[in-house]
């Protein structure tokens, strides 16, 4: 028993040792196969095949062409240049004789779009001013009101009235052609702050923040008379705050010369003559009041804007023999003329300027609303 035993244990070894030899032998032949077969491809690869290669021929530069061999080979990234054909090499892509490929399509080059036209902003109709019948606010005097700002200027109408009630009407009896002319001519509204526009052509004196007095219409056309002036004469306005008078004794005279002894007073004097062209004869200068204006010296009148007290008599050296000085309004509300015989001023004339005021010509300042319609 233990022989038999042991014999069927070897012959079973036996038939287990050739079983797994076959299986190795057939593993390994697999193997071996496989190595070859990979082997072989990777060669056939590497080989160039001279006999495909094809023969270079002159291509169109114009349009490209690729065959069908060559569209059709896949690409070998890993191979070296010169192994590549020469067309992939140099870019340039050629056709195999007898077998011409379609043209490559380019593609259609998109039209320019034409260039959009720029609309402008259309200027807008402006509405017509509302309909003002006169007559429906009647004046506090019996006059008819002013019209209102936009249909006509209610400065002008004020101007015409100052001349007609203030100046030539009874009690006045202002007759100098050539004054009533300059004073009709002359904007007065100009001249004033602008708070004081309604009362700039009423018969008052006007007091401005800075310190400057604008005198009544009345008392600067009579000053004008009295400066008989003549085409050829000069004169020296001292302190006239606004330079109202100097423009008007500037359509008078040859020449005015006006001095002030406040800097920011000369400039807004120049000011006001620059922007309304009265500066081809009249000058202005920052100067002391006993300074004057020797270098213009001597001058036919000189007016002096303050109390007769004040005059300093470096001035009666600037002034012509028989010249006059005018003092516009003296402390007791007279106008004074004094005339130099010498080295002397003697008083001449003395006129009231402060006569009870004339009512009403009040500026209306009604101005109507422009309206514009908004932008589209």
């Amino acid at each position: 028993m233990p022989a038999a035993m042991k014999a069927m244990r070897v012959i079973l070894l036996l038939v287990g040792g050739v079983a797994f030899g076959c299986i190795l032998i057939a593993l390994s032949d697999r193997l071996g196969t496989r190595a070859d077969a990979n082997a072989g491809t990777n060669v056939i690869a590497a080989v160039p095949q001279a006999d495909t290669q094809p023969t270079p021929e002159p291509a169109s530069p114009a349009v490209p062409q690729v065959t069908a061999d060559a569209a059709g080979q896949p690409a070998n990234d890993s191979a070296p240049a010169e192994m590549l054909p020469s067309a992939l090499v140099t870019g340039v892509l050629q056709p195999l004789p007898g077998r011409p490929m379609p043209p490559v399509p380019v593609p259609a080059q998109r039209p320019p779009l034409p260039p959009r036209p720029r609309t402008l902003p259309q200027a807008q109709p402006i509405r017509p001013p509302l309909p003002f019948t006169p007559g429906i606010r009647p004046a506090t005097d019996g006059r008819p009101p002013l019209r209102r700002l936009g249909l006509n200027d209610p400065f002008t109408v004020a101007r015409e009235r100052m001349v007609a009630g203030q100046l030539a009407g009874p009690g006045r009896g202002i007759t100098n052609a050539a004054v009533l002319a300059a004073m009709r001519r002359v904007p007065r509204h100009r001249f004033v702050d602008a708070h004081c526009l309604t009362n700039a052509y009423v018969d008052m004196t006007l007091v401005f923040p800075n310190g400057v007095i604008l005198e009544t219409p009345y008392v600067i056309a009579v000053t004008a008379v009295q400066l008989a002036a003549q085409p050829g004469d000069r004169v020296l306005d001292v302190e006239p705050g606004t330079a109202y008078d100097a423009a008007v004794f500037s359509l008078l005279v040859r020449e005015v010369y006006v001095t002030e002894s406040v800097l920011m007073r000369a400039e807004g004097a120049r000011i006001n003559l620059e922007r309304l062209g009265y500066t081809n004869n009249v000058l202005v200068r920052q100067a002391d009041v006993a300074q004057g204006w020797p270098e213009a010296a001597p001058f036919d009148t000189i007016v002096f804007n303050g109390p007769l007290a004040q005059f300093p008599e470096s001035l009666l050296f600037q002034l012509k023999p028989g010249g006059r000085v005018i003092i516009p309004v003296s402390d007791d509300g007279k106008l004074s003329v004094l005339k130099k015989y010498g080295a002397q001023l003697v008083l001449e004339t003395t006129l009231p300027v402060r006569p009870p005021p004339i009512p009403g010509n009040q500026v209306e300042m009604h101005v109507l609303p422009v309206l514009l319609r908004p932008p589209p």
